[in-house]
């Protein structure tokens, strides 16, 4: 009894000390150590919090500047009189810039926009890096099937020649058929070791993407579920949430800040300064007083006249510059739709040809065993056998490929929606988190005026006298918000037929460090938050409840986003909820500005679905039609 009880103790302990590692690894296991450890996403992830502290770097300027010195010497004079000295002098000064064209604030915007760039990169990083984590994982699996199921083809060999070698000893078979049944067997050895490396060969990939060797690994069972059910469900969905696609767009906005900094070098700056000077025989020994003690304040204002053009050719560059990110995000998208129509239609092929390799599969079994049973009575030749025998493995080899590739594919498409790593039930590193506030500064730095836009130039059209051109005919720059073919300007300053920027009168100076072109500033109004509050009260509820005629009556009739009209949005939103269970969505740090009968209503939206969870920042332009607020766009 005693024994018993000891082994039953002994069993207990070791099912606490190691029940985890009995139960093997999972994909999640797998996935979240990438996701903490390789160097891809780490790496990323140290240049991210770089980047604030650019953040910080840039926003210095906003604050004023104190330096203090000392000083202390030995004077030996010899002309007009011979003596020496010993001077002695410490002071303390205070500078603060009050205006420099708005570019601090430009500069800060920038450096925001680039952490924003970053931040995506690190969760399109994350998902890249849980996509490669899952090929490997599946491949070692894959792999180890393989090896299994050439260990069966070896026994089914094995077992067939212990058969021919009996029966030609007993003089049933001929001789030519044991030579047959050797050289097949020589073959199923080959390919056992073939498997076999191949395992080893995944492994070693194992080990390189994920930091160790595989560990009893799990077989996943994929949430086929949360693959759209249209390949313009999956597009659609692409484009609106895949990381790469939103650094793209921050380093359009990144770009645009960046041409507001270079125009501010046509402006003015304006700086004050005081200080105390405290000075011991600082003018030598021939001043009638030895001693001075000091205050003193004054104001500076420095304007450039004339620098060899360096400022204009800065403001062009910068402006190139922003057509440069704007062809980059074009090629993104491309290479997110290519790959998100490539991985869908091969999940698709995948799916169908898995129920053919089923049925083959169980048709090459039963056909197999009823030759074993008709050589065994001599109806059938050793040849139709083994002949037959292979089929099945081959045919069993190839479900197995193909149900690996249809995981592989589910997982590329999810990676592709920017999901994948959700879809697993993890988070993506914390650095990759974006705070709202960044996100603000892109909306109200906008004119939100439309204004003529500058297409792209044609392949037969040089792109270097482009600047020229547009300035010519009038255009403004582009200024891509959120990519959307409706382009949204800023104010720009005077310029003349040659293309440079012309002060034509200094502007007021005040003691804010704001945005200004040379035109009048767009003034950002608080207005009562009532009527709007009310309107986005009841497209949130409208939503979650499903009453799209109410959902629909929030829209204005000339609504457009994302390329949609506002039938088309709707239908597209309909489809959407009928496809989606659970649905559940709140808005918090609701900010509502107004500028005459056009508003904006900017917050933090948590959506999360059976199909789709996100949280981000949502931008609601708002137009007031026959006393009514109506949005007529939407921008995630």
């Amino acid at each position: 009894m005693k024994r018993d009880i000891k082994v039953i103790v002994i069993f207990v302990l070791a099912f606490v000390f190691i029940g985890t590692d009995l139960r093997g690894e999972t994909l999640q296991d797998a996935v979240k150590s990438v996701l903490q450890n390789n160097p891809d996403i780490t790496s990323v992830a140290y240049n991210r919090l770089a980047r604030d502290q650019e953040v910080r770097q840039a926003m210095a300027d906003f604050f004023p500047m104190v330096d203090s010195s000392l000083s202390a010497g030995y004077v030996n004079q010899n002309n007009p009189i011979r003596d020496h000295f010993w001077p002695d002098e410490a002071n303390v000064r205070l500078t603060q810039n009050l205006f420099r064209g708005g570019a601090t604030l430009s500069e800060t915007n920038r450096q925001k926009s680039r952490v924003m760039s970053q931040a995506y990169l690190l969760q399109g990083a994350s998902e890249n890096n849980a996509l490669l984590t899952c090929k490997v994982y599946l491949n070692y699996l894959r792999a180890m099937e393989q090896n299994a199921l050439a260990k069966e083809n070896l026994l089914i060999h094995e077992r067939f020649f212990d058969q021919i070698r009996l029966r030609s000893q007993a003089g049933v078979d001929r001789g030519v058929d044991l030579e047959q049944i050797k050289a097949r067997l020589a073959l199923a050895q080959s390919n056992l070791i073939v498997t076999e490396a191949n395992v080893e060969n995944a492994r070693t990939d194992y080990k390189a993407v994920i930091g160790y060797f595989p560990a009893s690994p799990i077989k996943p069972e994929p949430s086929y579920t949360e693959i759209p059910a249209t390949l313009q469900e999956a597009e659609q969905i692409a484009l609106d949430n895949h990381p790469t696609l939103k650094s793209a767009r921050a380093d359009i906005e990144a770009r645009k800040y960046q041409h507001k900094t270079a125009k501010a070098l046509v402006y003015p700056s304006l700086d004050v300064s005081a200080g105390y000077t405290w000075g011991n025989e600082i003018n030598g020994p021939s001043a009638w007083y030895s001693y001075q003690d000091y205050f003193q304040a004054n104001a500076t204002l420095t304007f450039n006249i004339f620098n060899g053009f360096n400022n204009q050719a800065r403001i062009k560059e910068t402006f190139y510059l922003i057509n440069e990110a704007e062809e980059i995000a074009k090629k993104t998208e491309l290479q997110t739709i290519q790959s998100i129509r490539l991985s869908h239609d091969q999940y698709m092929a995948d799916q169908r040809r898995i129920k053919q390799l089923e049925q083959y599969v169980a048709s090459t079994a039963k056909t197999a065993d009823a030759y074993v049973s008709q050589w065994s009575i001599g109806r059938r030749t050793l040849f139709d056998v083994l002949d037959t025998s292979a089929e099945m493995i081959t045919a069993k080899k190839d479900l197995i490929n193909a149900q690996y590739d249809k995981m592989y594919d589910s997982y590329r498409i999810l990676s592709g929606l920017g999901k994948l790593v959700h879809t697993l039930g993890l988070q993506w590193p914390e650095e990759s988190r974006i705070d709202a506030s960044l996100k603000k500064t892109l909306i109200f730095a906008e004119n939100v005026a439309q204004k003529k836009v500058a297409l792209a130039p044609k392949n037969e059209e040089s792109i270097v006298p482009r600047y020229e051109k547009i300035v010519a005919a009038g255009y403004e720059e582009p200024v891509a918000v959120n990519y959307e073919e409706t382009i949204i300007s800023k104010t720009e300053e005077p310029i003349d037929s040659k293309g440079n920027d012309v002060v034509a009168s200094v502007p007021a100076i005040t003691d804010k460090n704001i945005v200004s072109d040379g035109s009048k500033q767009i003034e950002t109004k608080y207005v009562p938050k009532e009527d709007i509050e009310r309107l986005v009260s009841k497209w949130l509820t409208s939503w979650k409840s499903g009453d799209m005629k109410t959902y629909r009556s929030c829209y204005a009739s000339d609504f457009q986003s994302k390329g949609k009209n506002l039938n088309d949005w709707i239908s597209y939103k309909n489809n959407l909820q009928k496809r989606s269970k659970d649905i559940e969505i709140s808005i918090n740090d609701l900010q509502i500005s107004l500028d005459g009968d056009t508003a904006l209503a900017v917050f933090v939206q948590n959506y999360s679905s059976s199909i789709f969870k996100d949280t981000g920042t949502k931008t609601l332009e708002l137009k007031k039609i026959n006393g009514k607020w109506n949005i007529y766009k939407e921008i995630m």
